[in-house]
């Protein structure tokens, strides 16, 4: 119960972009000479003064290792190693247990790993404190869950504007940026319908909508399907691979083999470990060539049901 409340508020947290919702969940760490008192980012060096060897990419896990403490205590990360690149689509995939998830809490910077080193953007998280750390997530990441953490009172539009809020973004550019994402996911001619109104699908493209209207160089989903039916999961992927054809990357968490096998990339995840790292062959095709058009009623292959709050799409 502890730990799903936990991620319940981890995700709130990372959804809504204020600083002060990660309060009591990191434990802010900060290496003089990296970032200052105030959390500014500096030039990330290593010990002996030099950029770091991986500099060119985007997303580092070095010996990445998360123990629980207990008796005995749970290793959920063993030692893990990953690079992903500026603009690669990923796909992370294991069954329940593997680690998934908390590897994506700690490459989004939710959560600390016991040892090892997360670098992002050329700088070392762990020279960053709290509020620093906050920033990074504000400016350069976005987040998908399963579920969907809209707000029920809010129209699609401005749910994806609030995503923004904490950012200094004036409120007409706000709704500005958050009508350009409504319409990347196609849902422009949905932006004034609540949650209620809108089915499944159509609120994860809400979601994914509200996670790139900042324009994140990384785009973190966590069984972004999970809660779909078939043809909605299908166009939920088309579009997070739109996305990553546009320049953004993007490392989608899944249990689904097949899910994993559309993206450009798959890596293997079993007790923690890195057992496989593939690059596929489909990574030649260009994913937005993929998008399936929709029926004037929004939906693909299937009748469009009576009530707006049918099946998922």
């Amino acid at each position: 119960m502890r730990r799903d409340r936990r991620e319940s508020d981890v995700a709130t947290a990372a959804v809504s972009g204020a600083p002060e919702a990660m309060s009591g969940l990191e434990n802010p760490a900060v290496t003089p000479g990296v970032a200052d008192d105030s959390g500014t980012l500096g030039t990330p060096l290593d010990a002996d003064g030099t950029m770091p060897a991986s500099n060119s990419a985007l997303l580092s896990l070095r010996s990445v290792t998360k123990t629980y403490p207990g008796t005995p205590p749970l290793t959920v990360l063993n030692h893990v190693n990953l690079e992903i690149r500026p603009g690669e689509d990923v796909a992370v995939v294991g069954p329940s247990g593997s680690g998934k998830t908390t590897m994506l809490s700690i490459m989004g910077t939710l959560d600390q790993p016991t040892s090892g080193q997360v670098w992002i953007d050329s700088v070392d998280v762990s020279s960053l404190n709290e509020a620093a750390r906050a920033r990074l997530r504000a400016e350069t990441i976005g987040f998908v869950f399963q579920q969907f953490f809209l707000l029920p009172t809010l129209t699609a539009l401005d749910n994806v504007a609030e995503g923004m809020l904490y950012r200094g973004i004036r409120r007409h550019e706000r709704r500005t940026r958050a009508m350009e994402a409504l319409e990347r996911v196609g849902l422009a001619k949905r932006a004034h319908h609540r949650p209620g109104e809108l089915s499944g699908g159509e609120q994860q493209r809400v979601a994914i909508a509200r996670a790139i209207a900042g324009g994140p160089r990384v785009l973190f989903a966590d069984e972004p399907t999970g809660a779909l039916d078939q043809t909605a999961g299908h166009r939920v992927v088309d579009y997070l691979q739109s996305i990553a054809a546009d320049g953004t990357t993007v490392v989608v968490i899944t249990h689904d083999q097949g899910l994993a096998a559309r993206f450009s990339r798959r890596v293997s995840l079993l007790d923690g470990t890195v057992v496989d790292n593939t690059v596929s062959s489909t990574s030649l095709v260009d994913p937005r060539l993929n998008l399936i058009p929709e029926t004037p009623a929004g939906y693909v292959g299937v009748a469009a049901p009576d009530s707006t709050m049918g099946g998922s799409r």
